[in-house]
This record gives C-alpha cells, structure tokens and sequence, in this order.
C-alpha cells in the first residue's frame, strides 16, 4: 500500500447522524424541470451521535425536519437529499443547513460553533432495522493537511 502524498487533507470519523422515516410521511410531488421524481419526507425523529473518539462528544436529538428526495431519472437507485432539520441539545438547537454529502450547520450556542466551522463529508444508505426505515449518514470531518506540499521550479 503507497503512502498519502503530503499536503493533502485527511477525513477524521465523527459521528453518525440517522433521521427516520415512516411510510405514511412520504408525500411524492411528481417530476421537476430535470426529470427527477421529487418526494417530500416529514422528519420526525432521528439523533446526530459521535463517533468513539471524536471530541467534543455529540448527542442531539431531532425535533423536526423535512427532507426534499430526488430520484436520479437516468438511474432509479440513485437519490439526492436535501433535508433541514432541528436537533436538540441539553444547552440549545443545532440546525443543520443541508443534509447531503457535504455538510453544512448554522448554530447560536458558542459551544457548537466547532460544526459550524468544520468541513464535513459524509455518505449516506438506507437502513431498515427493527421495523424502523432510516435514513444514515457516516459523516467524517475535513482535517487541514499540517505540511505543505512541496513547491514545484521550473
């Protein structure tokens, strides 16, 4: 196995965030203007929870959330997410801008402003567990390269 060239930034795992979905939340609202089939999904419940050894330690619990779900029309098994949500900590709220592969957090408690400031890339599946249908996210932090890459003279 190569080692990574310097210079480049690496991924810390951080947490995993899971919104649930019910069936009887899934309101389909038909093609958009690039063919993509659109549902809306009314979020319920669902928790953003870190990973072992990421710090600061999170817990947050969903309050509320919708998620607007677009099916690729070139390939039905491919979807875009672009859902908002309100989470709950013991100290306040934490509202994610956008849930897809990159991730972007909006936040008035200081003590979460670390999400707000971070670089966030995730992947994503559906799970069905226990009668429960979800949606998952493995979300990794953007962690800066701490070497510079070698400058090139021509």
């Amino acid at each position: 196995m190569s080692s990574q060239p310097e210079g480049f930034p690496s991924l810390k795992p951080a947490f995993v965030q899971t919104l649930n979905i019910s069936y009887d939340d899934i309101c389909p609202l038909g093609k958009v203007y690039n063919g993509s089939e659109c549902n809306y999904i009314a979020l319920k419940s669902g928790s953003i929870v870190s990973v072992d050894g990421f710090e600061p330690k999170l817990d947050l619990k969903l309050i509320s959330g919708g998620d607007y779900m677009y099916f690729d029309p070139s390939e039905e098994k491919k979807a875009r997410i672009n859902a908002k949500a309100v989470f709950k900590t013991p100290e306040g709220t934490v509202r994610p801008a956008e849930i897809s592969s990159n991730h972007t957090f909006e936040t008035g408690d200081p003590k979460y402003k670390f999400l707000e400031n971070g670089q966030w890339t995730a992947n994503g599946r559906f799970v069905f567990e226990n009668g429960v249908f979800a949606a998952e996210s493995r979300t990794c932090q953007v962690v800066p390269s701490t070497k510079n890459p070698p400058v090139w003279k021509a």
